[in-house]
């Protein structure tokens, strides 16, 4: 996704755009996916999907607590910019935005989070956007 091309032409300030969204893909794929993705994966499939939760060893306390902590960097963050790299969405807004979009389905409330609401607002209002769907847990 993040790739330098090897041509002559000059990257003015590429490189240090590059570095960041790289850092919040790197974000995304790890303090989110342990955090608000376990927590929405361990409360969708419940005792349904106990055998891929104790496969993956989800333990919901650990992770709504690291849930919380992401959200916390992201909040801080977004306090003092609209976009997580630049001045416009880029693919770190797309990589992170439908794990937060549905944090309600991990049982952790955005309502502590202004900046991150704001955030997920701000991505919902740009054109093309199409809401995703819920999940439905697993009847029994």
């Amino acid at each position: 996704m993040c790739e330098i091309s090897s041509s002559s032409r000059t990257l003015d300030g590429q490189v240090s755009t590059i570095a960041q969204i790289t850092a919040w893909l790197s974000f995304a794929a790890k303090e989110l996916a342990i955090g608000l993705a376990a927590a929405r994966v361990r409360h969708l499939l419940g005792g349904q999907g106990i055998n891929f939760v104790t496969r993956l060893n989800i333990e919901i306390d650990r992770a709504t607590a690291q849930a919380e902590k992401s959200l916390e960097v992201l909040n801080h963050y977004l306090s003092a910019h609209q976009w997580l790299v630049g001045d416009a969405p880029t693919i770190a807004d797309i990589a992170c935005f439908p794990v937060v979009e549905f944090a309600h389905e991990g049982k952790i409330s955005l309502s502590p989070y202004s900046h991150v609401q704001t955030w997920v607002d701000h991505v919902k209002q740009l054109p093309g956007y199409v809401p995703m769907k819920e999940l439905a847990a697993p009847s029994a």
